[in-house]
């Protein structure tokens, strides 16, 4: 669990800004993914004997619902070390599974959030350095007055797409 409290990062550190965050994110997915999949992989199935004198079977049912709580919390532990690590990259990710339909896992990302908050863990997102000098290329290409880049834009892009990148590129040009 310990490892599990280190912060995501790219190996590769070449890549900045959006891809590092993308990487990172999926990153946080995947490990969050495999703790959960851990869970339901290692349901235990308990005996449905109705037998009350059975006393093996109920030592079976009590070892085997410890083991299942003992998991359920590890589990949690897991992610909650995961979460605080992680906040910008594992909070959009994670809440989600908040409205989830499986009430299990409902229940455990409940109990991560109140342990994370708990914790004093903040969810602000980090300070960026802004956008790369391809973007600012671009940015700048789009508000000259020269309009050539803004039709070829919009010329080229899907009918049903076209509103939408109206918008965007308003909004890239009055920045």
């Amino acid at each position: 669990m310990t490892c599990l409290r280190t912060m995501l990062q790219p190996a590769d550190t070449s890549t900045a800004g959006d891809d590092s965050f993308h990487f990172v994110s999926r990153l946080f997915i995947k490990y969050s993914t495999v703790l959960l999949n851990g869970l339901g992989i290692c349901q235990i199935d308990l005996p449905t004997s109705d037998s009350i004198s059975d006393v093996g079977s109920i030592q079976h049912r009590m070892r085997a619902s410890q083991r299942k709580t003992e998991l359920r919390e590890l589990v949690i532990t897991g992610l909650s070390h995961l979460v605080s690590a992680n906040t910008e990259s594992g909070f959009k990710p994670c809440l989600p599974s908040a409205y989830n339909k499986d009430n299990r896992k409902r229940t455990i990302f409940s109990h991560v959030f109140a342990r994370v908050l708990s914790q004093g863990t903040k969810f602000d997102p980090e300070d960026r350095s802004g956008p790369s000098t391809g973007q600012n290329r671009l940015a700048e290409l789009v508000k000259e007055l020269d309009m050539t880049l803004v039709l070829a834009v919009c010329e080229t892009c899907p009918p049903g797409e076209v509103d939408a990148m109206i918008a965007v590129l308003l909004n890239e040009a009055t920045q």
